[in-house]
């Protein structure tokens, strides 16, 4: 009796493991196609500031964590959602798309490239999303969402001595300030204000 029970819980392990592989195995099924549409189709909609869009595909009850921890909910988003400001160009689209289904819901997590042109200066960001969905008679709508910040150091580069000597004149920017070293100036930043956030 007790082996039959070992084999039976081996069996089960065992098909479990294969639901799970096959959930990330990158196939592609109907459901998880018309999340992957619905998806871009949200990222597309946060530069014009579309808010018809998050409307349509967003639950009433809605609720969004992003990358700077702030908890939205739906009539949050919709009053966040404007449109890039002048100079300001860019894009989000959808790298790496994986899919779980749970009958009437599903979990989706996506990896999304950012591009984002700053009055010229061209930044490149990524972000880690995982929402929630489920199946209504509208049809699927997105229920929860945490955004993360994907975080990469840039390319190590060698500076020569007469970069890094006092005096030298060198310069580091990140998306929040810029320091501008030199013989004759004191260090100083300028603040990026202004540089919108990722997600409504």
């Amino acid at each position: 009796m007790t082996r039959r029970i070992a084999i039976a819980l081996i069996a089960a392990l065992t098909a479990g493991t294969t639901v799970c592989a096959a959930a990330f195995s990158g196939e592609t099924t109907a459901v998880a196609a018309e999340l992957r549409r619905s998806t871009q189709a949200l990222l597309d909609a946060i530069a014009p500031g579309d808010t018809a869009v998050w409307d349509r595909l967003l639950d009433e009850n809605a609720i969004q964590v992003d990358e700077n921890d702030v908890v939205r909910s739906k009539e949050e988003i919709l009053a966040e959602l404007k449109p890039l400001g002048a100079g300001l160009v860019g894009h989000l689209a959808i790298d790496d798309f994986r899919v779980v289904e749970h009958g009437a819901s599903a979990v989706v997590t996506h990896e999304d490239d950012e591009y984002l042109d700053y009055h010229g200066q061209v930044i490149r960001s990524r972000f880690r999303m995982t929402d929630t969905w489920i199946s209504s008679p509208l049809g699927w709508r997105q229920v929860s969402s945490q955004v993360l910040a994907v975080l990469q150091d840039p390319p190590a580069r060698k500076l020569g001595a007469k970069v890094l000597a006092p005096g030298g004149d060198w310069r580091v920017c990140t998306t929040s300030s810029a320091f501008f070293p030199n013989a004759t100036t004191p260090a100083r930043s300028r603040s990026k204000a202004g540089r919108p956030s990722r997600r409504p």
